[in-house]
């Protein structure tokens, strides 16, 4: 795999749908509604991390086979430089919501993906 020193710019419609998810989830988890929220914040991770893998390949004329598992997917945001290495650890805390489990749906945890989740997407902006 092709590492590059920063990921591509996120489209801004990708980028502000991806908030809008955000958004709800908060609203979800505000409501008691922890399952519903779970689903939606990972949704809004894999589509920050599949819309910059996808823009990344199209600007080395290199298609990235992008995995259909969140620990794939995981393994390749930080492969290409979408996350940081040391974010892969937080990532792989909070796969257990990615994959329902019960005990995963803590306010905690969810919040913490939240705010993982929106950071990431921050970075991807700013870069």
């Amino acid at each position: 795999m092709q590492t590059l020193a920063a990921p591509p710019i996120i489209d801004p419609q990708v980028a502000a749908g991806i908030r809008e998810r955000l958004a709800n989830s908060r609203h979800l988890i505000a409501s008691g509604q922890l399952k519903v929220a779970a689903i939606l914040l990972w949704s809004a991770f894999e589509a920050a991390v599949r819309s910059s893998l996808t823009d990344l390949g199209r600007q080395t004329d290199d298609p990235i086979e992008i995995s259909e598992t969140p620990r794939g997917l995981s393994t390749q945001a930080v492969a290409y430089g979408v996350i940081d290495p040391e974010d892969r650890d937080v990532l792989l805390r909070l796969l257990p919501v990615a994959h329902g489990d019960a005990k995963a749906f803590d306010v905690s945890l969810l919040q913490e993906l939240s705010r993982f989740t929106e950071r990431t997407l921050d970075e991807m902006e700013q870069r």
